[in-house]
């Protein structure tokens, strides 16, 4: 079974919407809800929490919110609905709901020569934006942490970092900075 996950501003079954601002996942430069953000309700007045079901993808141990996952309000009608054109989905096994793959982000693919072929290899795309301007950082060089190996990289040009895992482990990213071109002037004193 596949599954999309529901971005900010992804409608819900009672008329409301999502309102997800806690990730730093993004689709088609829409944040990804997680477990705990909220949406609203046609029904109720206020915002509620959504319990996100999309085990096998998270950050901060939040599970990403999936279509069909439950908003807690009142009256326990409003569910949300993926927008159009998702980019992220999850593949369960029909059972617990782990996620298989996760197109997009953590696109699972064969590597040729794996050590083991019970272990996958995962590509992960991470968004790098200047927090300033709000701009994305196309061709800008990094170095990703992965499993305590350090790998360097440059982001594409359109700001994605794409970093390679074999199974699913943690990565740290750690954006380059060159000093200015022009002399700098140290700060006086007042």
């Amino acid at each position: 079974m596949r599954k999309a996950a529901v971005r900010h501003g992804d409608p819900t079954t009672t008329r409301g919407v999502v309102l997800a601002f806690s990730s730093t996942i993004h689709d088609d430069g829409k944040k990804v809800a997680l477990s705990g953000d909220e949406a609203t309700c046609g029904n109720c007045k206020g915002t509620f929490k959504i319990f996100g079901t999309g085990k096998g993808m998270s950050e901060k141990g939040r599970d990403v919110v999936v279509e069909g996952d439950l908003v807690l309000c009142p009256c326990k009608k409003n569910r949300v609905i993926v927008g159009s054109n998702p980019g992220i989905f999850l593949k369960t096994d029909g059972g617990a709901g782990t996620a298989i793959s996760a197109q997009a982000v953590a696109a699972s693919t064969r590597p040729s020569a794996s050590p083991s072929p019970d272990e996958p290899q995962f590509a992960r795309r991470i968004f790098v934006w200047d927090t300033t301007t709000g701009n994305p950082m196309p061709n800008r060089a990094f170095v990703a942490e992965v499993g305590g190996k350090m790998r360097p990289g440059k982001t594409d040009g359109q700001g994605y970092a794409t970093i390679k895992t074999d199974g699913e482990q943690p990565v740290n990213i750690h954006i380059l900075f060159s000093s200015p071109r022009r002399g700098l002037k140290p700060q006086q004193e007042a």
